[in-house]
């Protein structure tokens, strides 16, 4: 009965994350605002904009979400974005700024929510294989969709917006047959923010799995956001962006399903520890002067292998150290960091765009996060000597 149980919160959280893994209106964001004739400092002011409301909401909403309900918290959120994605259709830049602030908002509802529903009926030994395949199911379904993306934003770029309303509309009614485990709902009502606050300050472990998380987005969520309008300038079309991204998620998606076989050649600690390292070093290539589109593809492609395999390893690892208790509240003050780490991205490029090439930004900036990397690589190392769980 429990295991029939485990299994059907695991496909209805299959379907959830196939719903909202698309994002459509994401992957060509900057392009989207590009062709409404917004200028790229701005663009990076608006998608700044997304990452403070993060970090404002992020650890009252994770919190809300524990001690109450996370499937309440999964469906607001859910509503809010449609509601975000509305708001899209306007060129008024007051509205559009409105939109990215109530995309961060409802990001922050739904980090920690829904996605940690699922982890409650299943078996703690299967979590890094789990979120390995919940990462080819995101990827893939993203890659399939992302085929016909590029064609669709040419035929009308709004298209793009209307499909991921109809996605998220479809991953609510999945949210109204997930159920929670009803005696953690009743130990979680009696927590204190004082107890969560306490409880944090003292696990170095997450502490530095959130300084890394910092560090990685300062590179990578600016990378995620600016790669269509960078392979734009290459002068390759939007059909073909599609295209080339899809290839690239599908490929990035493939790896983290073999998690049990590379395991036996890689130990856990090689991965949490050097990982973001050879990973920071790798992106530096592709911002080298010369760089054609070919090698510049096949270095984000490297680089999406290596997180794919990091992220599923780590989320285990992170998981099991973490209170059952206090798990939304642990996947928001990540979230956090995330933002911190993209609001440093985009707060200092909008302000240097004027005066350098935003490569030239990026090359920069993954030299600064290799060093912060190689810190914090160096503290996770002596810590993971002592008391944690890598299993």
């Amino acid at each position: 009965m429990i295991k029939n149980k485990a299994n059907n919160q695991l496909i209805l959280y299959y379907f959830y994350s196939a719903f909202t893994s698309v994002s459509l209106t994401f992957s060509f964001i900057s392009l989207l605002l590009k062709y409404k004739e917004i200028p790229i400092y701005q663009i990076t002011f608006l998608l700044m904009i997304r990452q403070v409301f993060k970090i404002v909401f992020e650890v009252p909403t994770g919190f809300i979400s524990d001690k109450y309900s996370k499937k309440i918290s999964g469906f607001l959120g859910s509503l809010f974005m449609i509601i975000a994605l509305t708001i899209l259709f306007s060129n008024n830049i007051i509205l559009l700024t409105l939109a990215f602030a109530i995309f961060g908002f409802a990001y922050t509802l739904i980090t920690g929510s829904v996605e940690t529903i699922y982890i409650d009926f299943v078996n703690k030994e299967d979590l890094d294989y789990i979120a390995a395949r919940v990462k080819f199911i995101t990827y893939g379904c993203s890659a399939v969709f992302l085929l016909f993306g590029g064609y669709i934003f040419e035929i009308n770029k709004y298209y793009i917006v209307l499909f991921d309303i109809v996605l998220l509309i479809c991953a609510i009614v999945v949210i109204l047959f997930m159920k929670e485990e009803e005696h953690l709902k009743e130990k979680s009502r009696h927590i204190r923010f004082s107890e969560v606050v306490k409880y944090f300050r003292n696990k170095e472990l997450l502490k530095l799995f959130y300084y890394m998380d910092l560090i990685i987005a300062f590179v990578f969520v600016g990378l995620g956001n600016i790669y269509t309008m960078i392979l734009s300038e290459f002068g390759i079309s939007s059909s073909k962006i599609g295209m080339i991204i899809s290839g690239s998620l599908l490929l990035s998606a493939f790896f983290p399903l073999f998690l049990n076989k590379i395991k036996k050649y890689i130990s856990v600690n090689f991965i949490l520890i050097y990982f973001p390292i050879i990973n920071f070093i790798v992106v530096l290539f592709m911002f080298f002067k010369g760089v054609n589109v070919i090698f510049f593809v096949f270095i984000y492609i490297v680089t999406m292998i290596m997180l794919g395999i990091y992220f599923p390893v780590r989320r285990k690892v992170k998981l099991v150290n973490t209170d059952e208790r206090y798990r939304a509240t642990a996947m928001s003050v990540q979230s956090i960091c995330i933002a911190i780490g993209g609001i440093l991205f985009f707060g200092m490029s909008s302000l240097l765009l004027k005066n350098f090439d935003i490569r030239e930004i990026f090359f920069v900036f993954t030299i600064i996060s290799i060093v912060l990397t190689t810190v914090v690589s160096y503290k996770l190392h002596n810590c993971l000597k002592h008391s944690y769980s890598t299993k």
